[in-house]
């Protein structure tokens, strides 16, 4: 409950009818302060009643026109309040409460309610980017002469924005090459066409006409078919950076190129990282319900801004180069205790960073090698991406890295010389942007990305 503009100056002349009463004795000074405080008591008691009584003369109800949308689509959001109060001198005004990634067209205004009447509101919801949000809740300022006070009411209603990944192979009449419409993971014995003869079986429903032996089939009485072990590449792996530097475009970047992966129907493991920490991981995996686990956890990321939660990182090579410099000038004896500590840093730093951490996850997750995609800003810093990178070549894993963020400046200074160390350390680097980027799908083996 609090005082509105309007109860200030009836509350100074109450006070002042009450000074002069007590100092002149007058009676009509008296009189005027009896009846401006009980108003004053009449006008709160009759605020308070109708406050309490919304519960039951207060009928709020809101629909949504889909529940599940893509980013960037639309969904109407419907709003019908009927205010039923007894008691006269009470506005009502109510005001629908969206999330701030929530854009409503047209913009949401306030509704004022008398008793007796009722108001639809109408508007269309626009998420800005991926994630889950609440709408349905409206917040209530009841108001008298002098008194206003604020309720939240309403029935809460989810929205959920997704990211479609998969959904060429999700929809029931999609025809596809080489895609097997069937809930379970596709086997490395497939019905898709390889080069390697692997057996015979009776014909299901499904199998390719062009796959059925009719030598075996003559014999047999049943229709045979033959099975052919899949081509198929390595698995991939991303690796995505989650840290405030470049997250929009390396979560877009990263949505992008694994939609155009799922449509080989090969396995994908998701990583999500940031500069001390693995945020979400998803082990490799195929089929419906690993598509929309990537989809669930590419939509509910944020950016993680944890820049200060390690210290610089520097490269053994460098820690060595460093090291003879010292050594030249002041002798072997002075440089021990210097590389010593120097050593612990690097350790402790490389227990505690995150592209580190993920690329282990990775090496642990795949026993075989695997396609390993980096799509980072290069929030841990060069010599850490560098460091994971021949990490992950000791495990046997080829990489490619996609640089993401904005190319302007100092920045687009920094990435190019990442750039340039890259590939002179025979990594594939590309850039999230400009004519790096192919327009097909990235390398799986058979395609490659110009660098």
């Amino acid at each position: 409950m609090e005082l509105k503009d309007s109860a200030l100056p009836m509350l100074a002349s109450a006070l002042v009818l009450l000074l002069l009463a007590l100092f002149t004795g007058g009676l009509p000074f008296y009189a005027a302060f009896a009846a401006l405080f009980i108003f004053i008591i009449w006008d709160f008691t009759n605020l308070l009643l109708a406050t309490r009584s919304l519960d039951r003369e207060l009928s709020l109800s809101s629909s949504l026109s889909r529940a599940e949308l893509p980013p960037g689509a639309s969904t109407s959001f419907t709003l019908h309040a009927a205010y039923h109060g007894r008691r006269s001198g009470i506005v009502l005004s109510l005001e629908p409460l969206l999330d701030d990634a929530l854009d409503a067209r047209p913009p949401v205004r306030e509704v004022r309610l008398r008793k007796g009447e009722e108001s639809t509101l109408s508007m269309s919801l626009i998420p800005r980017k991926p994630g889950d949000y609440r709408v349905g809740m409206v917040k209530l300022s009841v108001s008298s002469l002098l008194f206003a006070a604020t309720r939240v009411r309403g029935e809460a209603k989810s929205i959920r924005v997704r990211l479609s990944l998969g959904e060429h192979l999700l929809r029931p009449n999609a025809a596809l090459p080489g895609y097997r419409k069937t809930d379970a993971p596709v086997s490395m014995v497939d019905r898709r066409r390889g080069s390697d003869f692997f057996g015979v079986r009776l014909y299901t429903p499904g199998d390719s006409v062009r796959n059925i032996d009719w030598a075996l089939t003559s014999r047999a009485g049943h229709l045979v078919v033959r099975e052919f072990e899949a081509d198929r590449a390595l698995p991939a792996y991303f690796l995505v950076d989650v840290s405030a530097r470049a997250f929009e475009e390396s979560v877009a970047v990263a949505s992008g190129l694994i939609d155009r992966e799922l449509l080989e129907g090969e396995k994908i493991g998701l990583i999500c990282f940031s500069r001390s920490e693995i945020v979400q991981h998803v082990r490799p995996g195929m089929g419906r319900q690993h598509m929309r686990r990537l989809s669930e956890v590419l939509s509910k990321l944020h950016a993680v801004d944890d820049s200060m939660s390690a210290g610089p990182f520097v490269s053994v090579s460098e820690i060595y180069g460093a090291g003879q410099v010292i050594g030249k000038e002041a002798g072997s004896d002075v440089l021990s205790p210097v590389i010593e500590e120097t050593f612990k840093g690097y350790l402790a730093n490389v227990r505690e960073d995150g592209f580190i951490k993920a690329i282990l996850a990775a090496a642990g997750d795949s026993k075989s090698p695997c396609e390993i995609r980096v799509i980072t800003g290069l929030s841990m810093g060069l010599p850490s991406l560098m460091n994971g990178l021949r990490l992950a070549r000791y495990y046997g894993h080829s990489a490619l890295v996609i640089l993401s963020g904005n190319e302007d400046g100092e920045r687009a200074m920094e990435l190019e010389y990442a750039r340039k160390k890259l590939m002179a350390s025979s990594i594939k680097v590309v850039s999230a942007r400009g004519r790096e980027m192919p327009e097909g799908r990235i390398g799986r083996g058979r395609s490659h990305i110009r660098g």
